[in-house]
């Protein structure tokens, strides 16, 4: 069963990795080290939260985290 308190986190996350389409569709792209530092806290979050059976929740930061992910090993100018 689905409880509220899964489901806020879950949007929070659908959104968080939306709203870094534009970064990953711009040549302007974050620093390196500010995409992997937030890369490498997702995943162990991911990890986290898929341990606790948490499966929504991770499958939303996964998507946050690939967003990172794909900005990190972008070509920058």
């Amino acid at each position: 069963m689905i409880v509220w308190q899964e489901v806020v986190p879950v949007v929070g996350n659908i959104i968080f990795a939306a709203a870094l389409i534009p970064s990953i569709l711009s040549k302007h792209k974050p620093h390196r080290w500010t995409c992997a530092m937030t890369a490498g806290v997702l995943s162990v979050y991911v990890f986290t939260f898929w341990d606790m059976s948490l499966w929504y929740w991770s499958l939303a930061t996964l998507a946050t985290t690939t967003a990172w992910f794909v900005l990190l090993f972008q070509k920058r100018k």
